[in-house]
């Protein structure tokens, strides 16, 4: 009897507290305010920072909070987060910006402004810039094929020590290497 009158009131100390939270919304931004000062204040949100902080285009750190945000399927805030930060010459900023237009995220699709985005990193002496546009030369993916700079660009991706691009090389730039079966259209039904 004991035992039993011991696990009920165990239980019911458990789920007690649960059942008492109240339900946490996602995005609602309300914020408490208690003895302790304010929780959950807007001005720590994603969105909050995307919308009223200036981007220091050089930080990393500011320029990563595109990736989160692409992650987390909000495509207009990386979007903004990563013009901003490509404009002040961060590179993966350049290659996350390049991706959301090549796959039609938040924006149409236009494999040429990826190609160009792709072209600008490259240029500016980025492995992954040289890398994806060597690639989309050589699958005349956004840019027209061509062989002898699709080589050039992924020698100096290999040069920095890319291994996608030493195994591209090795390949005889195969591209089914890089990415199988990526230009095949696929019936998913």
């Amino acid at each position: 009897m004991k035992r039993t009158a011991f696990a009920a009131l165990v239980s019911i100390l458990w789920i007690a507290p649960v059942v008492a939270e109240p339900a946490i919304v996602e995005n609602t931004h309300e914020e408490f305010v208690d003895d302790e000062g304010i929780t959950n204040p807007e001005e720590l949100t994603l969105r909050h920072f995307v919308k009223f902080h200036d981007f220091k285009k050089d930080d990393p750190m500011h320029c990563m909070l595109g990736y989160f945000a692409s992650k987390k399927g909000w495509h207009e805030g990386a979007l903004k987060i990563f013009k901003e930060c490509s404009n002040g010459g961060n590179d993966a900023s350049t290659i996350w910006l390049a991706q959301l237009y090549s796959n039609g995220l938040g924006v149409p699709k236009d494999l040429r402004k990826a190609a160009d985005l792709e072209k600008k990193a490259a240029q500016r002496g980025y492995s992954i810039g040289q890398y994806n546009y060597g690639l989309s030369l050589l699958r005349g993916h956004g840019a027209d094929y061509d062989l002898d700079a699709a080589k050039m660009w992924l020698g100096k991706a290999a040069e920095q020590g890319d291994a996608s691009a030493h195994t591209l090389i090795r390949s005889g730039y195969n591209v089914d290497v890089a990415i199988p079966d990526a230009d095949e259209k696929k019936d998913l039904w």
